[in-house]
C-alpha cells in the first residue's frame, strides 16, 4: 500500500512539474481548446478577424486550408494590451490565437482561444478563475477594434450565461507586460 501511494504522489508531482513554465505550457497547466468545444464553437484565425488591424500579425497566410478552403495563419505574434499605460490593473496578451487576461486587483483571470460559434458568434472562448484557483468555469471574451484607434480594442468579459464579468473596457496597446505596481481603487 505504501509503494502504491508513494507511486501515485510522485507520479502526480511529475505531472504538476510538466505544466510548469519553460516547458512550453503556459505555467498554469490550463489550456483553453476544450472550451471551444464547450461553446460549440471552431478554432479560427484571430488575424483573420476585423480585430486583425490591432494585431502584428503577417501580410499572408501561413498555409492554405485543405480542399480550397479559405487560407489560415498561425495567429499574432505576442501583442499586449492595459487599461492604462502606467501600472493598469487589467492586462490583456494575444498571442496566436490565444488571449490571457489577468484583471490585477480582483485577482480574476481568463484564458481562451479565438473561434467561431455556429451562430458566427467570433470571440474567445475560454474559462475563467482567480489568481488562486484554475480557471475551469466557461467564458468568453469579446475583443471589438476601436473605431479610428490602431491602438486601442475593447473588452467584455461574461459567464457561459451571459452575465456580465468585466467591462466594456477600452485598452491601451502597449510595448511588454506591465509590472509596475496596479492602482487598484
Amino acid at each position: 500500500m505504501r509503494t502504491l501511494r508513494s507511486l501515485l504522489c510522485t507520479t502526480w508531482l511529475a505531472w504538476l512539474a510538466a505544466c510548469g513554465p519553460g516547458t512550453g505550457g503556459t505555467g498554469s497547466g490550463e489550456t483553453s481548446s476544450l472550451d471551444l468545444d464547450v461553446f460549440g464553437a471552431s478554432a479560427s484565425s484571430v488575424c483573420a478577424s476585423p480585430l486583425g488591424s490591432a494585431l502584428s500579425c503577417a501580410d499572408t497566410p501561413a498555409s492554405a486550408g485543405s480542399g480550397g478552403t479559405a487560407a489560415t495563419t498561425d495567429g499574432t505574434l505576442a501583442v499586449h494590451f492595459t487599461d492604462s499605460a502606467n501600472g493598469g490593473e487589467v492586462h490583456v496578451v494575444i498571442d496566436g490565437n490565444t488571449l490571457r487576461l489577468e484583471a490585477r486587483c480582483s485577482g480574476l483571470r481568463f484564458v481562451g482561444d479565438w473561434g467561431i460559434a455556429g451562430s458566427g458568434d467570433a470571440r474567445f472562448f475560454g474559462s475563467f478563475g482567480s489568481f488562486d484557483t484554475p480557471a475551469t468555469t466557461p467564458a468568453t471574451l469579446a475583443v471589438e477594434a476601436v473605431p479610428g484607434r490602431s491602438d486601442a480594442v475593447q473588452v467584455t468579459l461574461r459567464h457561459a450565461d451571459g452575465r456580465p464579468l468585466l467591462g466594456p473596457l477600452i485598452l491601451l496597446r502597449v510595448a511588454a507586460v506591465v509590472t509596475a505596481p496596479a492602482v487598484c481603487r
